[in-house]
């Protein structure tokens, strides 16, 4: 059968992130939250659950199912009941099944870096290859259409001024996070987190996706439980308010050092002392989404030369100018 002609019936989940599964234990009622083409979110419990196509990378709240489909085609729309226990979800109105008994468990906690075998540090590295990998990085999102969106231009800034609005707007929050994470500064870096949060249009604004870049260059050098990941914990806290509701999912899966199988690559990539795989995991880390992918991209690189400032005691050139910030630009509001 073809993935298209799916419509009603049984779906296997093939993947389960290990975040949720106590929610999945745990069981429950909610709706669908909204479709798209490749995903479906579910808001059951206060938590959003993630159905994708089985050819997406995996989330920390998602389930991957197979056959490949359209979930627009199957009779899907938001507000439709949804029924959670005993490891299936089910969608009277949709009449949709998704079993869950076969599904693998993916965690999606991110894996720290290791030494080198020559004995190298993850940043010793990072600090050898920073400027080169950001020139890179800059390269291939400017061969995308969509280059010049987003936070697009603050991999090269020097080349983009004057920047465009959301990107001219995030540059001093984002170099002032920077700096208060080489500092140390807890309290500096959460007031600097909360201004990025719900910054920019769309379902995950660009603020966002930078800070959840940022968290996972910290979650793979420093680690997930540190002082120097508390500023996303808190922000996260009050994002519900301030941003949509999917990218405030993603900031407190991120908070908890948990990131989708893509940020998986390509800090492997980053940090790997083999280069070999950078740039399929710089293409596949900037394809997601219009901008987001490269949003967090930006995120990453800026946690990566704060976290290394920080330990080496350099502080690395700012990767975004402090200025021409325009005027009338607001935050987006899930209001």
């Amino acid at each position: 059968m073809e993935a298209s002609a799916v419509r009603f019936g049984v779906l296997d989940g093939t993947l389960v992130s290990d975040a949720i599964l106590p929610l999945l234990d745990r069981g429950g009622r909610g709706e669908v939250h909204s479709v798209f083409a490749s995903a479906l979110n579910l808001e059951v419990g206060g938590h959003l659950i993630t159905i994708t196509a089985r050819s997406l990378d995996p989330l920390p709240n998602g389930i991957r199912v197979g056959p490949d489909m359209d979930f627009r085609g199957a009779g899907l729309r938001p507000g439709l009941r949804v029924q959670v226990g005993a490891w299936r979800i089910v969608i009277p109105g949709a009449r949709m099944w998704i079993d869950l008994d076969g599904a693998t468990p993916w965690s999606p906690q991110i894996a720290r870096a290791k030494r080198g075998i020559a004995g190298d540090t993850a940043l010793e590295r990072w600090l050898a290859r920073a400027a080169g990998v950001r020139a890179l990085a800059a390269t291939r999102v400017g061969l995308r259409s969509d280059g010049r969106a987003g936070l697009g231009p603050l991999l090269s800034p020097a080349a983009s001024i004057p920047l465009p609005s959301v990107a001219a707007l995030a540059a001093p929050r984002l170099a002032r996070l920077s700096a208060a994470l080489r500092d140390g500064g807890e309290a500096a870096a959460s007031a600097a987190a909360e201004q990025l949060v719900g910054l920019g249009p769309g379902l995950t604004p660009s603020g966002d996706d930078a800070l959840v870049g940022v968290a996972a260059a910290l979650a793979a050098t420093a680690g997930p439980d540190t002082a120097a990941t508390a500023f996303l914990r808190r922000a996260a806290d009050g994002a519900a308010a301030r941003t949509t509701a999917v990218a405030a999912m993603f900031l407190w899966h991120a908070a908890a050092g948990q990131f989708a199988g893509r940020l998986h690559a390509l800090l492997a990539a980053l940090l790997d002392p083999d280069l070999e795989l950078l740039v399929p995991a710089i293409d596949r880390a900037i394809g997601w989404g219009a901008t987001s992918g490269t949003d967090t991209l930006v995120g990453v690189l800026a946690g990566l030369d704060a976290v290394a400032g920080l330990v080496a005691g350099a502080v690395p050139t700012d990767a975004v100018p402090t200025d021409a910030v325009p005027t009338g630009y607001r935050a987006k509001s899930a209001a």
